[in-house]
């Protein structure tokens, strides 16, 4: 039995953003693209509502945006410091 649902759900999060090929992809329809920098830039999102309703914390989002700016801030770096920090609490918090 799952002790901690939430952690898991949060681990498998992260993993899927890390690792965003690890599953195969369904065949692309009319709606959706396989673009699998798309997909990580919506688990970024995810993410950030769930700082926003207090799951995740602020650490982990320190985390990511270290990330972003540790590996040179490519496009998709922005794209994903853009999508984390546009967030309005997240603005109020760094304000």
């Amino acid at each position: 039995m799952l002790t901690y649902p939430g952690a898991h759900f949060l681990h498998t999060l992260i993993m899927r953003y890390k690792n965003p090929s690890s599953d195969p992809a369904p065949a692309a329809t009319i709606y959706e693209t396989p673009d699998a920098s798309k997909e990580s830039l919506n688990l970024l999102t995810l993410v950030a509502e769930l700082y926003n309703v207090g799951v995740v914390g602020p650490k982990l989002i320190y985390d990511l945006i270290r990330e972003f700016i540790d590996r040179g801030l490519g496009e998709v770096d922005v794209e994903g410091l853009l999508k984390i920090v546009k967030r309005k609490s997240l603005l109020t918090y760094f304000h």
